[in-house]
């Protein structure tokens, strides 16, 4: 039921994953897995509120928006855990 992550979300990690390939020096200190955190942290902010306010999309669809992203994002979060923390 789940289409996670958005393509939005693509190519901003796309992008990320560029910058760190090639400056491998910020990815091993603790500035780095506080900016990841807060990266995954921002993706997931952004997706439940952009739900909202197409709740009437979900209506239409006879979803709650609400009951779908609590089924949405726990499925998400263990498959990116590895690359928040």
């Amino acid at each position: 039921m789940c289409c996670w992550p958005p393509q939005d979300e693509n190519r901003h990690g796309d992008f990320f994953t560029a910058v760190l390939k090639v400056q491998p020096q910020f990815l091993d200190d603790w500035r780095a897995r506080a900016w990841s955190k807060f990266f995954c942290l921002s993706v997931y902010v952004t997706m439940y509120l952009n739900d909202h306010q197409r709740s009437a999309f979900y209506e239409s669809l006879g979803l709650n928006t609400t009951q779908f992203n609590r089924r949405a994002l726990p499925p998400a979060v263990p498959a990116h855990r590895s690359t928040c923390t």
